[in-house]
């Protein structure tokens, strides 16, 4: 009996790594890394409404701004319309 329940054991954790595999394989695929590039126009998701949510007719996103600098690891300057670069990267 305890053998029994061993290999159903292993068998769960092989049929678990191949399904894995199989969502990995397809995320990857359908995934696709942006990058970003000095003059670049961008839109800014406003966090303000992640606490409390969103109103039905607020936008969600702040913008476009502009990309004044990249600093690298998804990090990046943003500019206002006005030249105004934004204190927080």
């Amino acid at each position: 009996m305890l053998e029994k329940a061993k290999e159903d054991h292993h068998s769960a954790l092989q049929t678990i790594e191949v399904a894995k595999k199989h969502t990995k394989s397809h995320y990857d695929c359908k995934f696709h890394h942006h990058t970003f590039h000095e003059g670049d126009l961008v839109l800014v998701y406003d966090q303000a409404h992640e606490v409390l949510g969103h109103g039905k007719f607020e936008p969600l996103w702040l913008g476009p701004y502009i990309i004044h600098k990249c600093l690298g690891k998804g990090a990046y300057l943003l500019e206002g319309p006005e030249g105004e670069i934004l204190p927080n990267p």
